[in-house]
């Protein structure tokens, strides 16, 4: 009853906040001289196969459903019951991508991957590759919680 106050009355409808990252007054200049440089660099045609793309993903085994993002919208309501399994099973998995390669997929044997743990995968796995492969490469990675830390 109250959803449909709201989206007859009022004209609101559902949305599913999104967290980003906040910005700083420092971090403008910042972005303006990392975009202006990436600009500039694009005009050399070597720049594409530097770039090296990274990420990190953690899949649940069981299925687990993030709500954070999840919404169900019927009719009526559901009678389905979804266990939820606390702590489920999990695979922590890293991939890079180049215009000429695909490092991985590295699968980590922990469960949670700290700086320590991330940080050891870099030395001992990627980092061997990436300087048999070339010395000249610039090296992309996101702010996940393992990458913060001052040793990586």
């Amino acid at each position: 009853m109250v959803w449909r106050f709201l989206r007859k009355r009022l004209k609101v409808k559902p949305y599913i906040i999104q967290l980003v990252q906040q910005l700083k007054q420092e971090d403008y200049g910042k972005r303006m001289n990392y975009a202006t440089f990436m600009q500039e660099s694009m005009e050399d045609e070597t720049m594409a196969d530097r770039l090296i793309f990274s990420d990190e993903s953690t899949f649940h085994i069981s299925e687990k459903v993030n709500w954070c993002n999840s919404r169900i919208w019927r009719m009526e309501k559901p009678s389905t019951v979804i266990e939820h399994e606390h702590d489920s099973a999990k695979v922590n998995v890293f991939c890079e991508i180049s215009s000429r390669k695909l490092y991985g997929p590295f699968f980590f044997r922990e469960r949670s991957v700290t700086s320590n743990i991330y940080l050891d995968m870099l030395e001992v796995w990627l980092m061997p590759q990436l300087d048999s492969d070339s010395t000249d490469y610039i090296f992309q990675q996101d702010e996940a919680p393992p990458n913060w830390s001052t040793e990586v």
